[in-house]
């Protein structure tokens, strides 16, 4: 199989059901089939040498938001409360919208996080700007 370039926002959890659904065709040939071969060769499939070389790549790619929820934290301990809500109500909507493929209802509440985020921003400018 060609490789195949690894999405921006990959999810661990689609990635996880795709090594089941290989484990799945490699034991039509070979019972004796692990789940660690599949996710070996789901990792190839994108050019990762190995399991764990894909997670970590996922997880790098997690860090900012994790990094932008304790800049949050941080300039809400200050006073930044709109602001914080914002970046809050941001990562909550993308959280979400990831969660979607499995729970389509997740998709109203992206929407909803989205709204909040757009509120507290134009609260944000207004006080700026005004």
């Amino acid at each position: 199989m060609s490789k195949q370039e690894l999405p921006q926002r990959a999810s661990l959890e689609f990635l996880k059901k795709r090594a089941k659904e290989r484990l799945a065709e490699l034991r039509r040939t070979d019972r004796a089939a692990q789940l660690a071969a599949a996710q070996l060769a789901v990792a190839r499939d994108y050019g990762f040498p190995s399991w764990r070389a894909l997670k970590a790549e996922i997880d790098k790619r997690r860090a900012p938001t994790v990094a932008a929820f304790v800049a949050a934290g941080m300039r809400a301990s200050q006073g930044a409360w709109v602001e914080t809500t914002g970046l809050v109500g941001l990562a909550a909507g993308l959280i979400c919208l990831q969660s979607s493929e499995r729970r389509p209802a997740f998709k109203t509440y992206a929407w909803m996080c989205f709204a909040i985020t757009a509120m507290s921003m134009a609260i944000v400018f207004w006080r700026m700007y005004r």
